[in-house]
């Protein structure tokens, strides 16, 4: 999830500092250059309409076994489509691979490797075909069929391709990291039909319905636990929401997805002091995570009175995790818009000009590589405006500086 932002604008206050008026809406052990991001294509379908579920059902499985394993991130299938939708790319998975469009998803997304399969079912046989590929190449790096009989070899399929993947990707895992990957998500297939269903089901409502009745045959069903919480918190359940994610902690601590999700939760919620904790603890999982410490740099810009750049805020500590998001993914768009906003508040209270130098010049900086990474941005006009006002504020704190 990606938090919302509005329209910001400088304006000068004397000649070497800018003020900032905002209206915004509401140490890992690995480095940035080891952790590989995969986004998730969702998989077609060749079967019988009552069995239509089964390509969604392997790509959800498959995201929801590997974003746990550290060393990959996943990107946001939403955040993947809302970047397909900006470059008008077509939605078949032919045309997310050709050399032109993989260029041009390079360019505005740092993604390394792309999931896109199938699953197919004629009479009982099953099959999934998984390919992989290196979006800076457009080549493939994993091609691979698994076959098995349905319903009987659905979850070892599952497992298989899991492996197969990680492997590709040379991610080296840990022996509790091998039992997640190969841990089946539930041992009741009713209840694996249930959330199946849901799946391909367009009506939120009817897919919580299937999902409530998933985890009530099997209460540790932790994957329809994630979807259901999910579900809650898009129909504004937001108690509800709350419980399901703690009732998954409960059952697996060390469950990235609900860690990561309560966490923005609580931002939304204006908590920031329950969300830091588990924004710390995702670092601890997966290590320099750029989304998680963007959304660690916002929940340190809110005060105690809940509103930002309030008393109590900690803009210094904002600015250094905005920093360390940058430095795991240059292009990450949040990052680079919100530490230009930051080393601009900062400036106001440096003392020394030459800090206020320093940090007006990092302003502009993150600013330009904003627009130019994003020139289509809605804040294009507003980012034009205060980069034009920042380079008239570092050239008269320069003239100054200079002056005898």
């Amino acid at each position: 999830m990606i938090r919302p932002k509005g329209p910001f604008f400088f304006f000068n206050r004397n000649p070497w500092l800018l003020a900032i008026l905002l209206s915004l809406g509401s140490m890992g052990a690995l480095s940035a250059q080891e952790n590989l991001v995969l986004t998730v294509v969702p998989f077609k379908t060749q079967a019988e309409q009552a069995y239509a579920y089964l390509g969604e059902s392997f790509s959800e499985t498959l995201s929801t076994k590997l974003v746990g394993v550290r060393g990959i991130k996943l990107y946001e299938r939403s955040q993947f489509s809302q970047i397909a939708d900006e470059l008008k790319l077509e939605a078949s998975q032919k045309e997310f691979f050709d050399q032109d469009t993989v260029s041009r998803i390079g360019k505005v997304v740092s993604i390394d490797y792309m999931l896109m399969g199938s699953a197919t079912l004629a009479g009982s046989n099953l099959s999934c075909s998984v390919r992989l590929v290196n979006v800076n190449s457009g080549k493939a790096v994993l091609a691979q069929e698994f076959r098995g009989t349905y319903p009987r070899d659905l979850f070892s399929l599952q497992d298989e391709a899991a492996l197969a993947i990680a492997k590709t990707l040379t991610v080296k895992l840990s022996d509790l990291e091998l039992r997640k990957l190969t841990k089946r998500p539930t041992q009741d297939l009713d209840a694996f039909g249930l959330y199946n269903s849901s799946l391909v089901s367009k009506d939120d409502k009817q897919r919580i319905s299937l999902l409530e009745k998933a985890v009530e045959r099997d209460p540790a069903f932790l994957q329809a636990w994630n979807l259901l919480a999910d579900l809650y918190e898009t129909a504004g359940r937001i108690d509800v929401a709350r419980g399901a994610y703690e009732h998954i902690l409960e059952a697996d601590p060390e469950d990235y997805r609900a860690t990561y999700n309560l966490a923005l939760l609580d931002l939304d919620q204006g908590a920031p002091d329950k969300a830091v904790p588990l924004l710390q603890r995702c670092l601890e999982l997966k290590g320099e995570d750029p989304d998680v410490l963007y959304h660690l740099g916002l929940a340190h810009e809110f005060g105690a009175s809940g509103r930002r750049f309030d008393t109590g805020c900690d803009v210094q500590t904002a600015k250094t995790f905005y920093e360390r998001a940058r430095a795991a993914n240059p292009k990450h768009r949040e990052a680079l818009y919100a530490l230009g906003v930051v080393c601009a508040n900062l400036s106001q209270s440096a003392s020394d000009p030459q800090d206020q130098l320093a940090l007006i010049t990092e302003s502009r900086e993150a600013l330009v590589a904003y627009r130019d990474m994003y020139p289509d941005s809605p804040q294009a006009e507003e980012v034009n405006a205060n980069i034009s006002l920042l380079e008239s504020a570092e050239k008269e704190l320069k003239e100054y500086l200079q002056a005898p």
